[in-house]
């Protein structure tokens, strides 16, 4: 029996190479391809199909959680029936395990409110959530949100929500970023959320882990509680406009992590402001309408030369005429608002008293 001709067994040779190939290829595609689980693509699915999506919007990330129809039949070929979540917008998939561990949908023109049985708090993996700068029509934050129990990174900021914050919140000891900031009646501007039922306290007793803490306008109604202090990673924290009251607890100063301070707009909240350390890695202190007393250029000159995009941050005017003399040596002063400032005497010798001490910028917001 004659053999094939040469060409006939070069072909067959290259078509079977070409073959092998084209196996080790998908083989090595498909292990590339993040898995995501069946059950937290429905979950996801499902959310997104409670809310209604703005027409007028120019994209919304919710828009790119559905089937690839062009990819359909190959997804069922390979064992993906609801399509491969890991690769939605906002959606971000553990690279070992691919469990999603983090859904950001900032802006993404969610309109309507979570429900108790949401599937959400099927994503028993979330690590981080960002539903912010959407609209939940002024409904509550679920209490099953402390279900959540992995999440490092909670921002509810700018959404709508009100009422009351659930104490479930503070079960989430993981988190190093909370941030329920200016959820806002846009008629009036007044905060939506309050802390009562739950005491400030009892709300972040447990979150040892902190760096940043953003209640921005949330009605606490309560003093600072002085657990704060014990809170060693703290590098932020905002509470304008919370209702504050007493006194703040001057050991809240000497976090050695903390940048930024805003207590603004607190109109009863005292306490004395203390002499900086030299070596404080504080950038931004925001004092306005609030009654803090204290000597004021030696608490925050002290011998350090901040830099002048340092100073520029710091917001500080006062509530009633002092002259130079009095702002150096007398021992109160109390932060207000801008119609306050213009209120001053001696605006330009003053402002020559800071410049002398680097203070470049200082009352820059108040013109």
């Amino acid at each position: 029996m004659e053999s094939p001709p040469l060409f006939v067994r070069l072909l067959s040779f290259l078509m079977l190479t070409t073959l092998c190939h084209a196996i080790a290829f998908t083989q090595s595609f498909n292990s590339s391809i993040q898995r995501c689980h069946d059950d937290e693509s429905l979950a996801l699915l499902q959310f997104k199909n409670s809310f209604n999506i703005s027409s007028s919007c120019s994209y919304s990330k919710l828009e790119s959680w559905k089937l690839n129809q062009g990819l359909e039949s190959w997804k069922l070929n390979q064992g993906v029936r609801l399509g491969e979540c890991c690769l939605w917008d906002g959606v971000e998939c553990d690279e070992k395990t691919n469990h999603v561990v983090s859904l950001d949908l900032i802006e993404s023109y969610i309109y309507g409110s979570i429900n108790s049985n949401s599937t959400l708090f099927r994503l028993v993996h979330l690590q981080r959530l960002n539903l912010g700068s959407n609209d939940f029509i002024h409904s509550q934050i679920p209490s099953e949100i402390g279900q959540l129990s992995r999440l490092t990174h909670l921002d509810l900021s700018f959404s709508g929500f009100s009422s009351e914050i659930p104490a479930e919140i503070s079960n989430l000891s993981s988190l190093v970023s909370l941030d329920l900031s200016r959820n806002l009646d846009f008629i009036s501007y007044d905060g939506l959320l309050k802390l009562r039922k739950t005491s400030f306290r009892g709300l972040v007793q447990n979150m040892t882990n902190l760096k940043e803490l953003d209640l921005e306008y949330v009605d606490i109604s309560s003093t600072v509680p002085k657990v704060l202090a014990n809170l060693s990673s703290l590098e932020s924290l905002h509470l304008c406009g919370c209702e504050l009251h007493g006194e703040f607890p001057a050991s809240i100063f000497s976090l050695s992590n903390l940048k930024i301070i805003d207590l603004c707009e607190n109109i009863n909240l005292t306490g004395f402001l203390p002499d900086f350390h030299p070596r404080s890695h504080l950038e931004r202190l925001r004092l306005f309408s609030t009654s803090f007393y204290g000597k004021l250029v030696r608490a925050l000159y002290n011998g350090y030369k901040w830099p002048p995009s340092v100073l520029e941050n710091f917001r500080i005017g006062f509530l009633q005429p002092y002259p130079v003399s009095q702002l150096l040596a007398e021992p109160t002063w109390v932060g207000i608002s801008r119609p306050f400032f213009k209120q001053l005497t001696g605006s330009n010798p003053f402002m020559d008293v800071f410049h002398k001490y680097k203070f470049h910028g200082f009352f820059e917001s108040f013109s």
